[in-house]
C-alpha cells in the first residue's frame, strides 16, 4: 500500500486525478479540497461548462486568464479577503483547456477523501460530494465555510487531514 496523501485544492484537483493515473500504488489516501474531479478526457472548462457555464470565461485570453475576483472565493473575514486579493494572480490558459486521460485510477486508492463547504458552494463541487455521498470508498465532510477551508477553518480541515492517514 501507497504511503503518500495526495490533497488537491480547487484546480488541483485536476492534478491529483491525473497524478492517481500514474502513481496509484504509492498513494494510501486522495484527498478532494473542494476540487474538480474530471471525467475521462475533460478539461477543467469542460467541468465547470457542463454545470456552471456563466463561470467559463470569455473569451479566452492567452497565455493567461486574469485572476477571478476575490469575492468568488466568499471568504468569511474581511481582512482575510484583502489579504488573499493581495495574492490573486493570472491563471495560464493552457491549464484550463488541456484534457485529461482518466482510467478510474483514482477510485483504486484505498482512501478517498471529498472536502466540500457550505458556504457558496459551487455547482460542479456539489455535483461531485453528490455523485459519491453514497459510495463506502469515499469519506465526505463538509466545513462550515467559503471555498478557502484553509484559510476560514484551518483547524477543522487539519483534523479532517489527520484523521485521513
Amino acid at each position: 500500500m501507497g504511503v503518500v496523501v495526495l490533497v488537491g485544492h480547487s484546480s488541483g484537483g485536476m492534478v491529483i486525478t491525473g497524478v492517481a493515473e500514474r502513481l496509484l500504488p504509492r498513494i494510501a489516501t486522495i484527498v478532494y479540497l473542494d476540487a474538480f474531479l474530471p471525467e475521462d478526457g475533460q478539461s477543467l472548462i469542460d467541468v465547470v461548462s457542463k454545470l456552471a457555464p456563466e463561470m467559463v470565461p470569455s473569451p479566452l485570453i492567452f497565455p493567461a486568464q486574469p485572476p477571478p475576483p476575490v469575492e468568488v472565493f466568499d471568504i468569511l473575514k474581511e481582512a482575510d479577503r484583502t489579504w488573499v486579493a493581495g495574492k490573486l494572480t493570472s491563471t495560464p490558459t493552457q491549464t484550463l483547456v488541456d484534457k485529461l486521460r482518466v482510467s478510474g485510477a483514482f477510485a483504486r486508492v484505498p482512501r478517498n477523501v471529498f472536502i466540500g463547504v457550505s458556504i457558496g458552494e459551487k455547482s460542479f463541487f456539489e455535483a461531485i460530494r453528490k455523485r459519491y455521498a453514497g459510495d463506502p470508498a469515499w469519506r465526505m465532510h463538509r466545513l462550515d465555510c467559503g471555498h478557502e477551508a484553509m484559510i476560514d477553518r484551518p483547524d477543522a480541515l487539519a483534523t479532517i487531514l489527520m484523521d485521513s492517514i
